[in-house]
């Protein structure tokens, strides 16, 4: 294996692990072997593997490694981004942003503060305003 390889490989173990698995290398030194010198992911602290061709726990290339790590690494950024933009839209739809740049609930906003956006908005974007609803 050569330099580039182990780097690859090293770059895949920290990948691995900050998804909660571990990855290992067949440990057979048989050249013709069908796993020889192929991997797997596993849970850590299990045994068992969780990818692989079927035939055994190990099977996977580093490249099928990586497309693996990849797809999981994807799920979890837009899950993560999905749930911060559903939070941050939910707080604009739930709140009344003044012109001194605060925020009150729509529920907390008095006729006062509610006017004062008004004025504000129709000297922003002119007298044809759309009413909110």
């Amino acid at each position: 294996m050569g330099a580039p390889d182990k780097a690859r490989e090293d770059r895949l173990r920290r990948m691995a692990r900050r998804h909660g698995l571990k990855l290992e290398k067949c440990r057979r030194r048989n050249r013709s072997a069908p796993d020889y010198g192929t991997y797997r992911l596993a849970a850590r602290g299990d045994g068992g593997g969780e990818a692989g061709d079927g035939r055994s726990p190990y099977g996977l290339s580093l490249d099928d490694v990586q497309a693996a790590l990849a797809r999981r690494e994807s799920r979890t950024r837009s899950a993560v981004t999905g749930r911060a933009l559903t939070a941050r839209k939910r707080f604009i739809e739930d709140h009344l942003a003044l012109p001194d740049g605060t925020w009150v609930r729509w529920s907390e906003a008095t006729a006062e503060q509610l006017a004062e956006r008004e004025a504000w908005r129709r000297r922003r974007f002119g007298a044809a305003v759309r009413q909110e609803a």
